[in-house]
């Protein structure tokens, strides 16, 4: 299998995930599983700075100058890469704000988003949603989610891809 990266809003955030990708191969291996340099996964990592920030509520709206431009930089790279891999992940918490629009243009090129897009943002919902079903703190349940403005702008009608988490 191959692994897409998409990184650029953060550079560092993308070699984190590929970093942890690799370790958690490693792990699931085993000692005896992983062998050499040639039981290691392949993955590509594109580094993409068109994606970069900082990123303010602004930039996250619709419209503006600086989404409209994120958005085509984000599109053309995953244009670029799904011949190259099979699955992929945006490692950028705040660009999941795309996220319909990287689930519409996989379904025009005939994708299963569910299977070539792997969306940080549905993954920690469900993991948050399945901690807050099992556990209960007092008379409130709460967890914790750190980001940039856009990331963290949870009100209903605000940018965050995590806005679900307030709507359930």
């Amino acid at each position: 299998m191959s692994i897409g990266i998409i990184g650029g809003s953060g550079p560092e955030a993308g070699l984190d995930l590929f970093q942890k990708v690799l370790t958690l191969h490693r792990t699931r291996l085993g000692a005896d599983g992983y062998q050499s340099d040639r039981s290691a996964p392949n993955i590509i990592l594109m580094q993409v700075s068109e994606l970069g920030g900082p990123r303010t509520r602004e930039d996250c709206h619709v419209g503006s100058d600086s989404y409209e431009r994120s958005k085509a930089a984000l599109l053309t790279t995953i244009r670029q890469l799904l011949p190259l891999v099979e699955v992929f992940c945006v490692a950028c918490n705040t660009l999941h704000i795309f996220e319909p629009h990287i689930v519409e243009l996989l379904q025009s090129l005939g994708h299963n988003p569910h299977h070539t897009f792997v969306s940080m943002v549905t993954a920690t919902t469900t993991v948050c949603q399945d901690y807050l079903h099992q556990h209960t703190f007092g008379t409130r349940n709460k967890l914790a989610i750190f980001g940039g403005p856009g990331t963290m702008d949870l009100d209903l009608d605000g940018t965050s891809p995590y806005r679900r988490l307030v709507q359930e």
